[in-house]
């Protein structure tokens, strides 16, 4: 397995880290107002705000109060599991996208006219005091064998909690930020707004199926000045605009992977797969006709519309289908509304982040969503995040659990940097790999996670030292309970059989064992789940009865 791959494995294994992640944010403020626990001060680096978002201030310490509370809470939805430091980056740069979107809701609501009176700040907060009465109350009383009422919930209280009910709910009262709950409100009344703006009519579901074909020339900003990127697009256009060929100009100017073809994306595109930056420009365009300049996070696009084709249903005029398609296509669009809405509101939105490790983050994960920079524009970004996140170790002052996580992501950036598509020279590729090394090392010592041992493993193994690959392998054998680590470990070790080492089919043996014990307790565990209730034995009838 090599670290590309791991970094895949990875990948997926957060996908189960947002999902919960995201579950903790649909309720978003309530949890967040409600609290859970002692938040331990730590000396500001940032003056009190982490970032400001069109001049208004994100808190430093209520972000980093939420970070660790989705931590604590994401780790009990695993069953205790200590995060790894790539899981922890992953989440604090999400804990901080949806920080600046909540900030951008709430302007935007402003400036839509979106209001909440005291009244509904009121009832909500009762309501959110209500639910989680309850939701003590059926935990605490889970095995009272009594009706389960208030008054043998507030005599549980005081016999084992030393509190009553009252007090409960005077404390969850006194613990809930009405202005968090006003955030909240107006955040739902916007979202009801978006998805009411959604268009309708028959000509707008008939147009959902349309699909087009276009061609595309980019020029980036990863490769010279924002200035100088603008004014080269210009002149593009400038020259289409009085006959040029654009498959000739693509194929000698654009910066994207579809210069190879002239800039012809190859296919017909539905509406609903397309970004909206270029979708809202396209769909308005006549074949033959060119629009842009069309700014975009990379730079710029110049876009010609070769074909536009309907691709109605054939079933589509029958009453029952229609419906069908109608639903879908409203499910679709207000979904759609709902996810773009926050990149609109941030490509308009002036932001500023003093935090050096989450202006790092914003650059790689920016990177996945941009996959057709070209190779020089990608290195350009890693290096970029590499330098953000050296400048991230001054700021944390040696804490463990961030120095950990910086180092990870430098180390997975160096290392990405060694992928064949950069073309470096073999002496780069020493260096990034020791650099990879170095990086990930640092991170191993400060969280010890397993993922970690793995790719140093990987990274031992192909210098060719397997003796310390084989200390890492061990380690992770040993302590990991995931078991998407074991199984990546038998994986590796299966390629070391031949290397000679007596540590191999040590190790290979305690693998097996330790996949068929698990094996054998989910198959138990399935069979527990699957068994049908017992079936009460019919009471025995009395004579006369």
């Amino acid at each position: 397995m090599s670290i590309v791959g791991m970094r895949k494995f990875m990948q997926g294994r957060l996908q189960y880290i947002m999902l919960a992640l995201a579950i903790i944010f649909a309720v978003g403020w309530i949890g967040i107002c409600i609290g859970s626990g002692r938040f331990e001060e730590k000396e500001e680096s940032f003056g009190g705000a982490i970032a400001k978002v069109n001049n208004e201030k994100l808190d430093w310490k209520t972000f980093e109060k939420d970070f660790r509370r989705a931590l604590d809470e994401i780790q009990e939805q695993q069953g205790g599991r200590m995060l790894s430091a790539l899981e922890e980056s992953m989440i604090r740069g999400r804990i901080f996208d949806d920080k600046v979107d909540q900030i951008l809701r709430v302007q935007a609501a402003k400036e839509e006219g979106i209001k909440v009176s005291r009244r509904e700040i009121k009832a909500k907060i009762n309501q959110v005091v209500e639910d989680e009465v309850n939701r003590r109350k059926e935990q605490i009383l889970a095995r009272y064998k009594g009706k389960k009422t208030d008054k043998a919930f507030d005599a549980e209280l005081r016999q084992s909690y030393g509190t009553s009910l009252r007090e409960l709910k005077s404390n969850l009262h006194r613990n809930i930020d009405p202005n968090a709950v006003r955030q909240g409100l107006i955040a739902a009344k916007l979202e009801e707004k978006l998805k009411n703006s959604v268009d309708r009519s028959d000509k707008a579901l008939r147009e959902s199926f349309d699909e087009v074909r276009f061609k595309q020339i980019t020029v980036s900003t990863e490769m010279r000045p924002e200035a100088a990127a603008e004014q080269r697009a210009k002149e593009l256009l400038g020259n289409l605009r009085k006959g040029a060929n654009f498959a000739t100009l693509a194929k000698q100017y654009s910066d994207d992977p579809y210069k190879t073809t002239g800039g012809d994306r190859g296919f017909f595109m539905q509406r609903s797969s397309m970004d909206s930056i270029l979708r809202d420009v396209v769909f308005k365009l006549k074949p033959g006709e060119i629009g842009g300049p069309i700014k975009i996070p990379v730079g710029y696009v110049i876009v010609k519309l070769d074909a536009r084709q309907g691709a109605l249903p054939a079933d589509f005029n029958d009453p029952k289908k229609k419906k069908e398609y109608r639903d879908a296509y409203l499910t679709q669009e207000q979904y759609r509304i709902l996810r773009e809405y926050p990149e609109k509101l941030r490509r308009k939105a002036k932001i500023e982040i003093y935090d050096s490790e989450l202006r790092g983050f914003e650059i790689l994960k920016g990177l996945s969503a941009l996959g057709f920079l070209s190779p020089a524009g990608r290195k350009a970004r890693f290096e970029a995040a590499i330098r953000e996140y050296q400048k991230a170790l001054q700021q944390v002052r040696g804490e463990p659990q961030a120095t950990a996580r910086i180092y990870t992501q430098i180390g997975y950036s160096y290392d990405q940097m060694r992928r064949p598509e950069f073309g470096l020279s073999s002496e780069e590729q020493v260096k990034y790999r020791a650099e990879a090394k170095k990086a990930l090392r640092a991170a191993w010592e400060g969280s010890g996670s397993n993922d970690l041992d793995l790719l140093l493993a990987d990274i031992y193994i192909e210098e060719g030292k397997i003796e310390k690959a084989l200390e890492h392998l061990e380690i992770a054998s040993q302590s990991a309970i995931d078991p998407g680590i074991h199984y990546q470990l038998m994986s590796m070790l299966e390629k070391l059989t031949g290397s000679g080492f007596p540590k191999v089919a040590e190790l290979i043996a305690q693998e097996r064992q330790w996949q068929a014990d698990y094996e054998r307790q989910m198959r138990e565990r399935q069979g527990t789940f699957n068994q049908p209730p017992a079936i009460p034995a019919p009471k025995e009838e009395k004579p006369g009865g």
